[in-house]
């Protein structure tokens, strides 16, 4: 009996130390990570939480690949970096990591590739201190006028931190966009959750995010702006730098949708992994209609093969190289995640990308 009610006081006592974790930046994404997530679309409600609780999404079935990649500041643009490298002029807006993001069209014909998502990491808070991107050609990095602290340090069950964060970008002869938001976090869970991957002991945090969105277009002297709320459900585990189950419930006047990501790792499923050192600079990442590869110093690329998750040997179109630098034309590729071997005067490097 005495043993009995040992054991029980012990375990009582586990579970509130595992209740108390404090949540930390050591859960932030560091530069040369890419997590590898499976996404879709769903209709479950997972609003469900509380202490010690037991989430089990385990048939949940993902149909998309999707990737959060994480770079240095000093591998972005020149003209990027400063502003967002720049210690001495914005000291606040100084990124610790840049993230890439896909190219996009405004219709009918403006481009906007080479985007980057800028993030500031110190002890007390994780923000987004800013984007760039390339506009019909021209650099443009946006300083947020309110950064977006995205996460504040410590937080522990039960505890709420909020921000608001506004940008504007205005582009010439095209017109602007602004955003403003509010973001709530509130530390409402934790426990045990069953992914289609694993099983993780966690905490998990609820954001609520209330923007509103502003856009000019100069050809048609239009001006327009719409509300946006987005709830998101975020699972943390140790050993874990992002979450490894997050849910977006996003709704506007013109859509609502619910979209659901959980940690995978495609290389798990071929035969080539990843290295650990880089000798080369493989940009974006995830990438859409163009992937550049570039030589360090004393290197010089000699072949590039391109697999896919399954191992099998994808056909390249490239567009120039030299020892140097190589360009891919990846329109042709699925959105899905590939492995690029490298050899090189100094030997064969292999990594993992993305399209999107």
């Amino acid at each position: 009996m005495k043993r009995t009610a040992t054991l029980c006081i012990l375990l009582i006592a586990t579970l509130n130390v595992y209740c108390q974790q404090s949540f930390t930046n050591a859960y932030m994404p560091n530069e040369g990570d890419t997590i590898f997530y499976h996404s879709l679309v769903s209709t479950e409600d997972f609003s469900a939480t509380g202490a010690n609780y037991i989430w089990d999404f385990s048939t949940i079935t993902g149909a998309t690949w999707a990737a959060d990649t994480f770079v240095a500041v000093l591998s972005t643009p020149l003209t990027y970096n400063a502003v967002f490298n720049n210690s001495l002029l914005y000291p606040d807006y100084k990124a610790t990591v840049a993230s890439p993001q896909a190219d996009q069209t405004i219709p009918p014909s403006t481009s906007i590739t080479n985007v980057f998502f800028y993030y500031k990491e110190t002890d007390t808070a994780f923000a987004q201190v800013g984007l760039a991107a390339s506009v019909s050609g021209v650099p443009m990095p946006i300083r947020f006028d309110n950064i977006d602290y995205m996460y504040k340090f410590p937080g522990t069950m039960g505890s709420i931190d909020s921000c608001f964060s506004a940008y504007h970008i205005d582009v010439p002869s095209l017109g602007f966009y602004s955003k403003k938001q509010n973001r709530i976090n509130e530390y409402d869970g934790w426990g045990t959750l069953y992914t289609p991957m694993d099983t993780f002991e966690v905490f998990r945090i609820k954001t609520t995010i209330t923007g509103r969105d502003s856009v000019y277009i100069t050809q048609y002297s239009l001006p327009y702006a719409f509300n946006s709320s987005t709830v998101e459900y975020k699972w943390f585990s140790p050993g874990h730098r992002n979450p490894v189950f997050s849910v977006s419930m996003a709704q506007s006047q013109f859509s609502s949708t619910t979209t659901v990501k959980y940690l995978d790792k495609p290389q798990l499923h071929v035969g080539i992994q990843e290295n650990a050192s880089a000798s080369f600079n493989i940009v974006p990442n995830p990438f859409v209609n163009q992937l550049t590869i570039t030589a360090n110093a004393g290197e010089k690329i000699e072949k590039v093969r391109l697999f896919n998750i399954t191992g099998a040997e994808i056909a390249l179109d490239i567009l120039s190289s030299d020892k140097n630098t190589l360009i891919l034309n990846t329109e042709h590729l699925s959105n899905s995640p590939y492995i690029i071997e490298i050899t090189s005067n100094k030997g064969v490097e292999r990594k993992v990308v993305i399209k999107k």
